[in-house]
């Protein structure tokens, strides 16, 4: 096991993770979420499924935000090409660069970038709460075997 990983995330602020997804905020650190109390073995069973449930659906929503403002990036690229073109003496490849740089195209494009690095976040927690699921599950049946042979 490497031990500088294990502090590193125990104390690094990369573990935190702040989502907003519509006008919640919702902070966690990942380490202190994923850490396994082997004493408390049911405990951590029975309330497993609800978070891994909670952001599995959170990276869902943030997926479909993604989806839609990509929709409306195109939308509002294809309107703002089709009136440079209507207007006239533009053709369409001088109608797409002068879009891409239009201060409306260029933020749609920083949030939709911002909202991929949130659901990135969110889809690195999910990941890591699948393998956190297998390691209950390995305990589990350790703790089962250990009682079954004493």
């Amino acid at each position: 096991m490497s031990k500088k990983l294990v502090g590193y995330a125990k104390t690094s602020d990369i573990m935190n993770i702040e989502v907003k997804y519509g006008k919640q905020v919702f902070k966690f650190n990942l380490d202190e979420e994923l850490r396994i109390s082997e004493d408390n073995l049911n405990g951590e069973i029975k309330t497993h499924v609800r978070s891994y449930a909670f952001l599995s659906m959170l990276h869902k929503k943030l997926s479909i935000q993604v989806v839609e403002e990509e929709k409306a990036l195109r939308i509002l690229t294809n309107q703002k090409v089709n009136k440079l073109m209507s207007a006239g003496g533009v053709n369409i490849t001088t109608a797409k660069s002068q879009t891409s740089t239009s201060p409306q195209v260029i933020a749609k494009e920083n949030t939709i970038a911002k909202m991929n690095e949130l659901r990135d976040y969110v889809g690195v927690a999910v990941n890591s709460f699948s393998i956190r699921k297998d390691l209950l599950q390995s305990l589990s049946a350790n703790t089962r075997q250990e009682h079954k042979n004493n």
